[in-house]
């Protein structure tokens, strides 16, 4: 899969209990990429993270993924900076915990996007590493 377009799926958790197995059902159907999937348990009240975890060390997916943990709720903007942050792919899609995709969505994006960087998705630029030439999905 070396060729395979690569994403950083970053994914705040909170109080999302009742739709987080639909969108990592999503995507765990997504094919022809590899994903690297971020979850940040945003001080979850409702076990969102822990569930999310568990679910994730259930599956057989070739895809990576990882769960960070803080102690409170840092809020949501705060949340994606940690999360971008610990991201190693090209591409970093921000993904809301209530989103489902279709299946291929995310390879028909990746592609057009590296056909296309004019259509849509833009740079990402950290204030740590202004230089970083990665794209926002």
């Amino acid at each position: 899969m070396s060729d395979a377009p690569k994403i950083s799926v970053l994914i705040p958790l909170y109080r999302g209990r009742k739709t987080i197995k639909s969108c990592l059902e999503s995507l765990l159907a997504q094919d022809s990429i590899e994903l690297e999937i971020l979850m940040l348990d945003n001080g979850c009240p409702d076990g969102t993270g822990e569930w999310a975890g568990d679910f994730m060390a259930q599956q057989t997916s070739v895809f990576t993924w990882k769960i960070l943990d803080v102690p409170a709720n840092i809020g949501f903007a705060a949340g994606n900076n940690l999360l971008y942050a610990q991201s190693t792919f090209p591409h970093v899609l921000f993904l809301n915990q209530d989103i489902e995709l279709a299946p291929g969505h995310l390879k028909i994006l990746a592609d057009a996007l590296e056909r296309h960087l004019d259509w849509g998705g833009s740079p990402a630029r950290s204030f740590e590493n202004p230089t970083s030439n990665r794209n926002a999905l």
